[in-house]
């Protein structure tokens, strides 16, 4: 049996795939903790279950059922853990999450449960295979208001406020903010109440702007710096230390960069095309992702990573399908139907006479699509009659992306049609198309050509 899990000090956290195996687990770690002569405490132990029931995600917490803590002696007393027995609760095999049997046929005292939502603690966080998203800001919330009480308790200089503002406060809330995803709006909400404090300290109006209470000490404000810029600047700090690292965290970031950039759509690296304000904008989810909200500050600061790329799939001359589109009404249609398609570029909408676009059947607002895009065609040829793109430009290895289909040369005559699975390190990976059947797999090399259809 493989144990997945983690230990810190006398806090351990303990993952299983069936809630029989959960038990034996939280009963080896009681054993090992006698030999240790250390108490397994119970009452401060807790567990979730997250199970697929009906197709549907399941609360654990919902049901009758806990996992049992019993007697080392009764259930280990021969050397070898003595289990009762059901095959169809084994940990391996198809239906051991509905299984409603305990390890042992004796008396145990039940682990309490947690809320999924909720999580459990552990290491000062709520951990949580499905954390609600309010968590960490009730948490904070929580903090925020305990320390506003200390504050108001203890009368100290005006200097003395801010300091304790800046190290104290801040420096509890941060760790849990960074983690979780807040807008403007909602950082404010937090901190102006301590932020009144720290006017109250200094014989200041509540209502003082904010534009003099974030100013430097040194131009005459009261150097106040706004919480939300602190997150979001400890975050592009995080971002430009580790994006770039043969770490699972640079992996991650990276990856989650990729996502952000086909978001928005724009051929430029993400960050320098200027348009992740109006993506952001135009995206109905009210927080945003947490990259989205440290990209989102940085354009509004000025600020670019170094480094970046555009985004694969672009040939010669190529121009991404939301740069085509001329104000930003356009471009939301533009970039929701490229997200749709998953195609990016000019040169993925084209057909083999490099003349008209190819228009989808299922383009979401489809007639304003093709009428934006077309307008683009027009104002790009001018009027002549000319390839939008040269053909020696659109057949060039990597400047496809998976899901396009192409004509494979083989040979000085022979041609065969394919369909790019992965696109990777300059290498294309082709599957023949025969028939509707996929068949004889190749790669594309740099130099050689594959165009478009």
């Amino acid at each position: 049996m493989n144990y997945y899990g983690s230990v810190f000090a006398d806090d351990a956290l303990w993952v299983s795939s069936s809630r029989r195996g959960i038990e034996v687990r939280a009963n080896v770690s009681a054993l090992f903790l006698e030999f240790m002569d250390i108490q397994f405490n119970k009452e401060k132990s807790s567990v979730m279950g997250l199970e697929w029931q009906d197709g549907k995600a399941y609360d654990v917490e919902q049901e009758g059922w806990s996992p049992m803590i019993y007697d080392t002696e009764e259930i280990l007393g021969t050397g070898e853990m003595q289990l009762a027995f059901f095959s169809s609760e084994r940990e391996q095999g198809a239906g051991f999450f509905h299984g409603r049997g305990h390890i042992s046929d004796g008396v145990g005292v039940p682990v309490p449960k947690a809320k999924l939502n909720k999580g459990v603690r552990w290491l000062g966080y709520n951990w949580s295979l499905m954390l609600d998203k309010d968590s960490v800001k009730e948490d904070l919330e929580v903090i925020v208001a305990k320390v506003a009480r200390q504050l108001k308790e203890t009368t100290v200089s005006p200097d003395s406020t801010l300091y304790l503002c800046d190290l104290v406060v801040w420096g509890r809330l941060n760790y849990k903010a960074h983690v979780g995803v807040f807008n403007r709006e909602e950082m404010e909400q937090l901190e102006k109440r301590i932020r009144h404090i720290y006017l109250e300290a200094c014989a200041l109006n509540k209502s003082l702007a904010n534009t003099v209470v974030n100013l430097p000490a040194g131009l005459g404000g009261l150097g106040w710096t706004p919480w939300y810029d602190r997150l979001m600047k400890n975050r592009a700090t995080l971002l430009n230390k580790m994006v770039g690292t043969a770490t699972p965290m640079g992996f991650v970031l990276r990856w989650a960069v990729e996502q952000l950039h086909k978001r928005v759509a724009s051929g430029e690296p993400v960050g320098r095309s200027g348009r992740i304000q109006e993506y952001v904008a135009q995206n109905r989810r009210n927080r945003g992702r947490w990259l989205d909200q440290v990209y989102l500050w940085m354009e509004e600061k000025d600020l670019v990573l170094v480094g970046g790329s555009e985004m694969p799939g672009a040939v010669y001359g190529d121009v991404s399908v939301v740069d085509m589109g001329e104000t930003e009404q356009e471009r939301a249609v533009l970039r929701k139907a490229a997200a749709h398609m998953g195609r990016y570029w000019l040169s993925q909408l084209l057909g083999c006479s490099d003349v008209k676009v190819i228009t989808p059947s299922n383009v979401p607002e489809k007639e304003e699509w093709k009428a934006i895009v077309e307008k683009y065609l027009k104002t790009r040829k001018g009027g002549r009659r000319e390839p939008v793109l040269s053909l020696d430009a659109r057949a060039q290895a990597g400047a496809v992306a998976p899901g396009d289909v192409v004509i494979y040369q083989e040979g000085d005559r022979k041609v065969k049609l394919m369909l790019v699975e992965q696109r990777r390190a300059g290498k294309v990976s082709l599957r023949r198309l025969q028939q509707r059947v996929l068949s004889s797999q190749v790669s594309i090399e740099k130099g050689m050509k594959a165009m478009v259809t």
